[in-house]
């Protein structure tokens, strides 16, 4: 078998308004990027761990109205492996990139990878460069066994134990109503983040160049692509990302309070109540992020950072630690009513307020597990600052799933019955309000004098301020919200924009999805069955969020588009003729 350890070399920019035009477009049409990023990308990784878990429960029939279960588990999670090593990350503490003991040896063997490890200590000006720059901090490099971590660069958490309880309670002498309450800790794999944050660190190398003009000249424009350099570049790399070598894994303590009810011999109703508290959440912090100030962000010449940065030999610094938090609570109604009289149907409403300061970005689209890795917040020091609604979870949800065999009878002939008798319709009906939304600007009105376009590359994101209701008197969908609610914040403030996380409502949703259908039996084992199936079958348009930053006016708050199809979309439909034997 051939191992292909060639790496790949990719490059991208961005363009930010108001740097040299006052729009985005404009500065691409001059070829004019805000920032380039250079990176020679890792081989194929090759990563695993292998996790364990054990558990033990019992059973406790107090009297006949009172049964407790309790259990514990406990779970060990190690960190992932990388076949060859080819793994580093970054522990703050003593100023040092950690590697696997076994890629030195990996890479003393290969002479293309020892370019690329080579190419990685120069991005950061490593201490033990023979020729690194000496007017610049450096950065050691030390093996796992050296840092005292495991070979995954962090260390083994060893205390996950997971207590859980539950009663269940009849208070009356039937099995008509009961109460059932439970309460449980649950520990969480990160198996994604965790596995490629560090990986392919040291056989990458990656460059941020950030482009000015000086006496109306550009660093750079098209087809350069970086400023001109005939001489290696010591120090002034990236490293996304690194993990926290103290991390512990995250954990989420659930409870939940049921009182259950048997309405008739069909029917169920139930009133729930769900509480869920997660904690050592994952997220990334630029570690060489200055406090925001009035003293404006300025780097001298021939220096990468601020001289308030802590690395001066990095640009950005990126890891994941285990500090965020999460709080849901809600309140649900259920009633289910088993198959009789043709009918079949099962309804539940619920109210949720889900807050969290973990969601993987300063404006969150989506939930934080399916947020891209390497992607930091803007405030590290005020980790409130992006405490807000969960973007993915509705504060009010009405859901109805149903069959209805319609009573269409006929006493003619077979043919008429065939034709007549046997149909069904069915249902599943979502009604919901809106995702939560965030406002954003552009991180050139950014006054917390932090660097915002420097770090809006490593994904930070900078919010304006609120000054007034986001909601028009006059709400359409050409101005869903109100522009005039958001304001850049003051110049020379130097603090972040004070809109919070969550804090926009989005349009809501309503959904029904129906079909009919009917099965004709032909012989004792040939079925001929007949469905015609649609989703948004009333044709409601369910628009998707609009666009949330004030910087582009033309497009902020306009309900441009509706949801995919399938999740809310335009109707569609479908027949099918299917013949079982």
């Amino acid at each position: 078998m051939r191992v292909d350890l060639r790496a790949l070399r990719n490059e991208f920019f961005t363009f930010s308004p108001g740097l040299f035009t006052k729009y985005s477009f404009g500065d691409f049409l001059l070829g004019l990027p805000q920032q380039s990023f250079f990176a020679v990308t890792c081989p194929q990784i090759n990563a695993g761990a292998t996790q364990y878990g054990v558990y033990g429960q019992d059973s406790w029939q107090v009297n006949s109205h009172l049964t407790v279960n309790f259990g514990l588990r406990w779970e060990l999670l190690p960190p992932f492996t990388e076949a060859i090593g080819d793994l580093a990350s970054f522990d703050p503490q003593i100023n040092s990139v950690l590697i696997p003991n076994k890629f030195l040896q990996t890479v003393a063997n290969n002479p293309d990878l020892q370019n690329q490890y080579t190419g990685f200590l120069e991005s950061f000006n490593a201490c033990s460069l023979p020729g690194r720059n000496m007017s610049l901090q450096c950065s050691n490099v030390k093996t796992a066994s050296q840092a005292g971590v495991t070979q995954g660069l962090r260390q083994l958490y060893l205390r996950n134990l997971d207590p859980r309880i539950s009663v269940a309670y009849r208070p009356f002498k039937n099995s008509k109503t009961v109460i059932r309450a439970g309460f449980g800790i649950f520990t969480m794999t990160t198996l994604g983040p965790m596995s490629w944050n560090n990986a392919g660190n040291p056989t990458s190398d990656l460059i941020t160049n950030v482009n000015s003009i000086s006496n109306g000249t550009p660093q750079f424009q098209f087809p350069q692509t970086a400023p001109a350099t005939s001489s290696i570049t010591y120090g002034g790399g990236s490293l996304e990302e690194a993990n926290d070598p103290n991390w512990r894994d995250p954990q989420s303590a659930q409870w939940n309070l049921t009182v259950e009810r048997q309405v008739n011999p069909n029917t169920i109703a139930r009133v729930s109540y769900v509480g869920m508290a997660s904690y050592r959440l994952p997220y990334t912090i630029d570690l060489n992020q200055i406090p925001a100030s009035t003293t404006p962000y300025a780097v001298a010449p021939g220096a990468f950072v601020d001289p308030r940065a802590p690395y001066q030999n990095w640009l950005l610094l990126m890891t994941s630690v285990s500090e965020g938090n999460a709080s849901y609570q809600a309140m649900k109604a259920e009633v289910q009513h088993k198959f009789s009289h043709g009918l079949s149907f099962q309804g539940s409403y619920t109210w949720a307020k889900n807050i969290s300061d973990a969601q993987g970005s300063d404006a969150p689209v989506t939930f934080a597990s399916e947020e891209p890795y390497a992607v930091e917040i803007a405030n590290r020091f005020d980790l409130r600052h992006d405490r807000g609604n969960v973007v993915g979870t509705p504060r009010q949800r009405l859901l109805v799933t149903g069959i209805y065999q319609l009573p269409f009878k006929t006493a003619r002939s077979s043919f008429l019955k065939a034709v007549v008798e046997g149909w069904n319709v069915s249902t599943i009906t979502t009604i919901q309000t809106g995702q939560w939304l965030t406002p954003t600007i552009s991180p050139v009105y950014d006054q917390s004098n932090t660097d915002m376009i420097v770090r809006s590359g490593g994904g930070a994101v900078a919010r304006p301020d609120c000054v007034g209701n986001p909601i028009p008197s006059n709400q359409t969908p050409q101005n869903f919200f109100n522009i005039n609610a958001f304001v850049p914040t003051p110049a020379g403030a130097g603090r972040f924009g004070n809109c919070g996380l969550g804090t926009l409502q989005g349009p809501g949703m309503i959904d029904v999805d129906a079909g009919i259908a009917k099965q004709l039996q032909i012989t004792e084992r040939l079925r001929l069955r007949f469905e015609a199936s649609f989703t948004n079958v009333l044709n409601h348009t369910n628009y998707a969020p609009p666009a949330t930053n004030v910087s582009n006016p033309s497009t902020f708050g306009v309900l441009e588009s509706a949801l995919p199809q399938g999740s809310g979309g335009n109707r569609t439909g479908q027949l099918a003729l299917r013949l079982d034997f």
